[in-house]
């Protein structure tokens, strides 16, 4: 590998009007492997400055037609970072009052002392070298943070442009496909499986596509809930209503444990029905033939807060491992060992945690492990009296 290059020297600014003192400072850095300039008076100062480019700057108080605390102000109106060190040969309260003013980084009385001068100079040089390494890492962030708008931009068009030219034709092809349900009821049973395959994926990609533009809703921040008063017991209902044939076509036991009684609560129910139905079909991708799925609500108290109503989806399927139970709900998201990605784009899960926390809730999942099973749970405030 090569050798990286040397690092630059700091540089030390002197404007002192003494010319020995000012030697001699400039003997004591240059010692200590700083690259020094002198001048003798202010306004030589400033302009040696301008090419000099000071990594910091020591500046007596007393220079004639100008004083140090001139020459500093000068200085940082060129370089607002550039710590500047004031010495004097008569201190007083009120000068060090103006220095602290004039953000003056520290204030030395002659005649000096040697060991807290380089001190003091080493302590101002740390201090700029970690402001440029802050100013470099924020222009670094604000770089990178510009770029991932611009992609997060992109990505927002792509999806509103794909979601919308895949809406209309799959929308005719929904259409068509009723018209032959229709004319094809006399079919032989062969042609009613792929004419049933085909509405299956029409369905499918229906969903995935409503799923594309709720999360361009969320990345804009419109998701749109509508809420009023209704009985989220018969909601339930009316989804084991529809969810029963799916259970005994993939043949795996679907078990519905729902209150008896009415459970009001101020929502929008076809989001809540979005959500039990991500958390009911996501149950039968991962849950084999043969296995249990287990819904049930119930009435909740927490201590310190509203009355709840907690909605539990528990399947005996793959089960979730603590890594993914950790970013399941982020967008894009599959676990590794689900080996079911077809059909999904991993935005069902963050989609239902937007629409539970725009209700007020909370959203969450437990499993053993793989091949464990897995619990999906979320709870939503009853509506109030």
């Amino acid at each position: 590998m090569p050798d990286a290059p040397p690092a630059q020297p700091l540089r030390v600014l002197v404007v002192e009007d003494e010319q020995p003192i000012a030697l001699s400072l400039k003997q004591m850095l240059e010692h200590s492997r700083y690259q020094v300039a002198v001048t003798y008076d202010g306004k030589s100062g400033i302009e040696q400055a301008r090419t000099f480019r000071p990594h910091t700057a020591l500046v007596d108080y007393r220079l004639g037609e100008m004083n140090g605390m001139d020459v500093s102000r000068s200085l940082r109106e060129m370089d607002k970072d550039l710590p500047v060190i004031l010495m004097t040969a008569f201190p007083s309260l009120e000068l060090a009052v103006e220095a602290l003013k004039g953000d003056i980084y520290d204030f030395i009385t002659k005649p000096i002392d040697v060991p807290y001068l380089l001190r003091a100079v080493g302590k101002a040089l740390e201090k700029r070298q970690l402001t440029e390494e802050i100013q470099r890492l924020i222009a670094d962030l604000k770089a990178k943070n510009s770029q991932l708008e611009n992609l997060n931009q992109m990505k927002t068009k792509f999806l509103s442009i794909v979601t919308h030219d895949l809406k209309t034709p799959l929308t005719a092809v929904g259409g068509y496909t009723e018209l032959l349900n229709a004319i094809m009821a006399s079919a032989s049973a062969d042609a009613r499986d792929c004419l049933a395959g085909i509405d299956s994926a029409v369905r499918q990609m229906n969903t995935l596509i409503g799923n594309l533009l709720d999360l361009v809703s969320i990345e804009a921040g419109k998701l749109r809930v509508e809420k009023r008063n209704f009985d989220y017991a018969e909601t339930l209902a009316e989804q084991k209503r529809i969810f029963a044939p799916i259970g005994m076509e993939k043949k795996v036991a679907l078990e519905w444990k729902i209150p008896p009684h009415p459970v009001r609560v101020f929502g929008d129910p076809n989001r809540l029905v979005q959500v039990i139905g991500n958390l009911v079909s996501n149950a039968f991708r991962h849950t084999p033939k043969e296995g249990r799925i287990t819904v049930r609500a119930s009435v909740a108290k927490e201590e310190g807060a509203a009355d709840l109503v907690l909605t539990e989806v528990e399947d005996t399927g793959q089960g979730v491992s603590p890594q993914d139970q950790s970013r399941i709900f982020e967008q894009f998201y599959q676990a590794e060992a689900s080996g079911t990605r077809r059909g999904s784009l991993g935005i069902g899960l963050s989609i239902c945690k937007e629409i539970v926390q725009g209700h007020e809730g909370e959203i969450g999942v437990s499993s053993e492990g793989p091949g464990k099973g897995s619990r999906f749970w979320f709870k939503i405030p009853l509506a109030r009296a």
